[in-house]
């Protein structure tokens, strides 16, 4: 297998490996606390709000009217921060 073909599988392995683990965390966290849906997002880059440098990944729980409006993603998830 030539080096670049070796790092794309590894790529893909961990993208593989990351998704399994998020689905853990959700099912770790539907499990405690029984939420009513889940945002998944990935920050990647100053630009998109990112500001520690590693793989960003958020799993959060929702709850039916936990917001006025849950459109927008996870922009308002938080009062007084989106």
């Amino acid at each position: 297998m030539r080096a670049g073909a070796a790092i794309t599988a590894s790529r893909a392995v961990i993208g593989v490996r990351l998704a399994i683990v998020v689905k853990d965390v959700k099912n770790i966290l539907q499990t405690m606390h029984n939420p009513d849906g889940f945002n998944i997002g990935i920050t990647c880059g100053i630009h998109a709000g990112q500001t520690v440098m590693h793989a960003p990944i958020h799993v959060m729980p929702r709850y039916k009217g936990d917001v006025s409006n849950p459109r927008g993603v996870v922009r308002h998830i938080i009062p007084g921060e989106g």
